[in-house]
């Protein structure tokens, strides 16, 4: 005999989607467009910090220790088989 399954009944157009009962969070202050305009100005400034970090970092090992830049030496082929560039120009020099 087959086990029969009980479905929830389903929901109607216009019910919340967090039962009442559930805890709301509080609502936010509002804050003055001054307010908003420094908040937006220090967050600029928290996401560029580390950019120019590791931009200073990389500078500073190539122009100080000497370190040479890295260069793309080849890519992937559509079928997933690392091709080098100088194995490109070594098959147009042979036909």
């Amino acid at each position: 005999m087959a086990k029969s399954t009980v479905l929830p009944p389903p929901i109607k157009r216009g019910t919340p989607a967090v039962p009442p009962s559930a805890p709301r969070s509080p609502p936010q202050p509002k804050v003055s467009a001054a307010a908003n305009s420094r908040m937006t100005g220090i967050r600029m400034i928290v996401m560029s910090v580390p950019l120019l970090a590791v931009s200073s970092y990389i500078l500073y090992k190539r122009m100080v220790l000497g370190e040479e830049q890295k260069k793309q030496e080849g890519f992937i082929s559509e079928d997933g088989i690392p091709v080098k560039f100088s194995d490109l120009n070594s098959d147009s020099k042979q036909s």
